[in-house]
């Protein structure tokens, strides 16, 4: 059980890097949100949990259904970067949509 409790929670804080910020986005188009606020994204809990998971793997026998610990270390990382990649791409597509629509006028 103590493995499915690890890879839930590793899910969770990968999931919370996705869809915080289309949270913070939302607030900002209602003005719920001061535009320089910010969100602790925490990146040691995505890291310390992939330790104790991958730990896990090698100290006791994993379920059947978890991958060998270097299998699970290379899917865990990746998910971590793929959730941090989405989030560069995600501000940089925000800026560049807010830019645009503060431009005030056609050039000339």
């Amino acid at each position: 059980m103590f493995p499915a409790v690890v890879v839930g929670l590793f899910a969770l804080k990968v999931a919370w890097n996705v869809l915080v910020l289309y949270d913070v986005l939302n607030d900002l188009r209602r003005g719920k949100r001061a535009p320089k606020s910010g969100v602790s994204m925490m990146f040691g809990v995505e890291i310390v949990l992939l330790a104790i998971l991958v730990t896990t793997t090698v100290v006791i026998e994993a379920p059947s259904w978890m991958p060998r610990p270097a299998m699970t270390a290379v899917v865990g990382a990746v998910a971590i970067a793929a959730s941090y990649l989405h989030m560069l791409i995600f501000i940089r597509l925000s800026n560049w949509i807010a830019g645009r629509s503060n431009q005030t006028g056609p050039p000339g």
